[in-house]
């Protein structure tokens, strides 16, 4: 049996709604017995939907739909900012990045055989362990939800709330009317979301009290950005498409969501990337013993220690 293709995921890089529907649809051969939904966040295997039945069955292809926001939004928290903080305050707890990979499966002598790598689970002493599968584009889930009589692309409608000049990847997430006034007291903040890592220098408020005619600035300098990057890469997996000649680079890793690698024999040893995800395919490789060596990427843009292993290719399939 076999992962035909992936008929419906959302778009690469886009930033989706947690309350609602996440979907996940592909198409197998017929007769598979089961399909496995691993979802991965922040490059880090979390969980796994599976499906016993497909949705629709026609006489050349089955197809599956899974929704994934339940263990989405296990991963999330609720943070109420505390009353009259005076700075910025990142909610990590409210967002991620999410990337599915699905499995198919096949019975081997009518024993259950789940036909690529199964991932592992963290525990509170070992890290989660990655498995195979095809992947699915990779995109950011909101801590959010959009009213029924709202536009129901959480992008397409965030940008209706834009007033002024707005970063094409920033978006406001308050219903707040231009004009609304602050008030002294409260915990008064205005959350918005960028759909990249960046690195804050310094952020402007531009304001005028009650009353007053005349604007002024008020500007916060946020720390420093390190010179270091602290990621580290907990687990690294080769596995080799023989058919195809290519190797797949898995990784896990701590405080990062992008990695950079490099093979000697490929680009001059030049390093490749950032990936954005857990996993990448090398170029097509002659036969041969080679070593690969994966950095993670802070989002500072500095590589973390790298980590190293080492695969053989022992040729083609040419059919």
């Amino acid at each position: 049996m076999a992962i035909l293709t992936i008929t419906k995921q959302p778009t690469q890089d886009s930033l989706m709604a947690a309350m609602q529907p996440i979907l996940i649809a592909a198409e197998t051969t017929v007769n598979t017995p089961m399909v496995f939904c691993d979802v991965y966040i922040n490059s880090v295997y979390y969980g796994t939907y599976e499906h016993t039945a497909p949705l629709e069955r026609t006489t050349t292809v089955w197809r599956w739909v899974f929704d994934i926001q339940d263990k989405v939004r296990e991963v999330f928290a609720k943070i109420l900012p505390a009353t009259n903080r005076g700075d910025s305050i990142n909610q990590a707890e409210t967002s991620c990045r999410v990337m599915c990979k699905l499995r198919d499966s096949t019975y081997v002598n009518n024993v259950l055989q789940e036909e690529q790598p199964i991932p592992i689970q963290a525990t509170p002493s070992k890290p989660a362990v990655p498995g195979g599968g095809t992947s699915t584009n990779s995109f950011w889930v909101l801590l959010a939800t959009v009213q029924l009589e709202s536009i129901q692309v959480l992008e397409q409608h965030l940008t209706t709330l834009k007033v002024g000049e707005w970063d094409p990847e920033c978006y406001p997430l308050s219903h707040r009317l231009n004009g609304y006034q602050v008030v002294p007291g409260y915990s008064d903040y205005f959350p918005f979301a960028i759909k990249r890592m960046v690195q804050w220098g310094s952020l402007t408020l531009h304001y005028r009290n009650r009353l007053r005619v005349s604007w002024d600035n008020q500007v916060y300098n946020f720390p420093p950005p390190p010179t270091t990057c602290l990621a580290t890469i907990t687990g690294l997996n080769i596995s080799i498409n023989i058919a195809q000649g290519q190797a797949i680079i898995t990784v896990t890793m701590v405080n990062a969501t992008a990695f950079v690698w490099s093979i000697p024999q490929v680009n001059n040893g030049a390093l490749n990337g950032p990936v954005n995800g857990s996993s990448a395919t090398t170029p097509i490789l002659p036969a041969g013993s080679y070593v690969v060596t994966v950095y993670p990427r802070c989002a500072n843009g500095i590589n973390g220690s790298p980590v190293s292993a080492s695969f053989q290719i022992t040729g083609r399939l040419v059919y």
